[in-house]
């Protein structure tokens, strides 16, 4: 895969940034030249053109601020707060916020940055890339849903994740029908059978574990888990059986045992390809645009994802050719890539259709299974009562268990499966947060909100927002008065909310009952079996938030994971 798309934004945005001040520069010294007779040294042209580019956009800088305040004065009220760093073009901001998105503590880099503004709401300019950092709940609902329509995900979002998402429903703006999924393959998503048959083999997975006293990295079991529920909603069947492929190793590096060629080069493929697009993500375009022209890191991991998806895609169009040839059609698809076989015979377009619900569905429930250690605060008895120590749960057990919801909903508020996320103002003009209305003045200006940095905040969830809590969920509270005003937000919200939400909740609390039967203890075994570099920076233990006391590393990549795996010792119930 060679990506054109951003190496030719880069060339665009060289010229825009060189030639103005260059032109006007060397304009200026011709008409100096030959009002007085000079005949200046190519040298000393050469330096005024390269001073003459700071200069320009420094006074241009500068204009445009001085518009910007005139503009918020006539709509009667104030911007945010501005932040600015000590070096040109900020920076010295841009690699602290790159690198904070990248490497530190979820949701940590944003509070920094705001709490030195002194407010929930700041503006900051990365190398000329206006953007709008928030952790305000009002304001985000107004982005996601009130004021749906005037934002898009933008050229940000389509330089740093096309090549990833390509034409995938992550990458499109507006409510794209054409690719959600028929009513018919839709209930796939809560097909309990589906669940209940996988949950059996991640218990025996565990148990044998346990058994034999071995550690387990329950991350990727549950992985597995989900990618072979889902494959029965994408494909119609159960042959992805990732679950049935050998187990990751203590102290293994690599986030599978599998051979290259099936689900383990997926998953290292995936994996890399995360992290190298958060990087993206998370620095200025012109920044990783000259940094990826000649290595784009984002191309190996994309190629192998293409080779694991290319076989099931043309497996589904030869199913609907076959279908045709046979004058045997359904009139409703029963899967997920039928459905897409239906509506285009593109094998690229099925591919990046499948990789987009593939990732979604193997990330939506990654985090809330792993952190065992919580669950053991989890009301065993009532459990027991409803659905005994060996039955499988139904549907309606499932929603009788308050508790287990709230145990789940608590996860999610403190590991969001999505960190952060952007868009792009189409227009300019008064938003609201909670701090009152904003003006904001650039068309074009990027806003960019941290899940982790609102669903922590003492303000809006009291002094105890950092700690793991279930009861907060049992009382007035509820997830879906929260999510009404976007203060709880896991599965993002407005027109574009998860379409497998549900499918989250019902994998989530059928498999941790099934667990919960079983297991009686769990011990975290990060230090014991992950790898060397799994464990928190030692620098966290002197901070005062949640990650001086955290046992894992909460990794940040369009997704949150445990960095190395989610490693525990698993203690069969007696």
């Amino acid at each position: 895969m060679f990506d054109l798309r951003y190496r030719i934004w880069l060339f665009k945005n060289l010229a825009k940034l060189l030639l103005p001040p260059t032109a006007a520069s060397l304009l200026t010294i011709r008409l100096i030249s030959s009002a007085y007779g000079l005949h200046l040294h190519t040298v000393f042209t050469a330096t005024a053109c390269l001073f003459s580019i700071p200069i320009w956009w420094t006074v241009d800088s500068l204009v445009s601020r001085w518009n910007d305040e005139r503009s918020a004065k006539r709509a009667g009220c104030s911007q945010p707060p501005l932040l600015e760093g000590k070096s040109l073009g900020n920076m010295d901001l841009a690699k602290r916020f790159g690198n904070g998105l990248n490497y530190d503590y979820p949701g940590y880099i944003f509070n920094s940055l705001l709490d030195e503004a002194g407010a929930n709401t700041a503006r900051v300019s990365f190398l000329g890339t206006p953007m709008l950092l928030t952790r305000d709940p009002k304001l985000v609902q107004y982005v996601l849903s009130t004021g749906f329509s005037k934002f898009h995900r933008g050229e940000t979002w389509g330089l740093a994740l096309g090549s990833f998402f390509k034409k995938g429903i992550f990458m499109t703006d507006g409510e794209p029908a054409k690719w959600v999924p028929s009513s018919k393959c839709s209930s796939l998503l809560c097909d309990f059978d589906a669940i209940s048959k996988n949950s059996d083999k991640v218990i025996s997975l565990l148990k044998g574990k346990a058994v034999a006293s071995e550690p387990c990295d329950v991350q990727d079991i549950f992985e597995r888990f989900t990618m072979d529920t889902a494959g029965e909603f994408l494909f119609g069947n159960d042959e992805l059986n990732t679950l049935s492929y050998p187990l990751r190793q203590p102290r293994s590096s690599n986030t599978s045992s599998s051979t290259p060629k099936d689900y383990g080069g997926f998953v290292n493929a995936y994996t890399e390809a995360n992290r190298a697009a958060l990087e993206r993500y998370s620095f200025p375009p012109l920044f990783w645009t000259m940094r990826d022209l000649f290595n784009d890191p984002l191309a190996p991991p994309i190629d192998a994802l293409s080779d694991y998806l290319e076989p099931l895609a043309i497996k589904a169009l030869e199913l609907k050719r076959q279908r045709q040839v046979e004058k045997h059609m359904v009139t409703e698809e029963v899967s997920y890539s039928e459905h897409l076989a239906a509506s285009t015979d593109d094998v690229k377009l099925i591919k990046d259709q499948l990789l987009n619900m593939m990732l979604a569905a193997r990330d939506t429930v990654r985090i809330s299974p792993s952190l065992y250690n919580n669950c053991q605060m989890i009301t065993c008895y009532q459990i027991i009562d409803k659905c005994g120590l060996a039955e499988a749960p139904a549907y309606e057990d499932i929603k009788q268990l308050k508790y287990l919801r709230a145990v789940i909903d608590e996860t999610l508020r403190i590991f969001p499966p999505v960190t952060n996320n952007l868009r792009e103002y189409q227009s300019n003009g008064v938003v609201p947060t909670m701090d009152g209305p904003m003006f904001i003045a650039q068309k074009g200006m990027k806003i960019m909100w941290s899940y982790p940095a609102m669903h922590r905040r003492k303000d809006l969830w009291g002094e105890d927002a950092e700690e793991f809590n279930p009861e907060r969920w049992m009382g007035d509270r509820a997830p879906n008065d929260c999510s009404k005003d976007c203060q709880f937000m896991p599965f993002h919200g407005g027109p574009r909310i998860c379409l497998g939400m549900d499918l989250a909740y019902n994998e989530s609390s059928f498999v941790l009952i099934r667990i919960l039967q079983t297991f009686d203890s769990f011990t975290v075994a990060q230090a014991e079996a992950g790898p060397l570099d799994c464990l928190p920076p030692a620098e966290w233990k002197t901070r005062k938030g949640r990650e001086a006391t955290e046992e894992f590393w909460p990794g940040q990549g369009i997704t949150m994971f445990s960095n190395g795996g989610m490693w525990l010792r698993m203690h069969v119930a007696q």
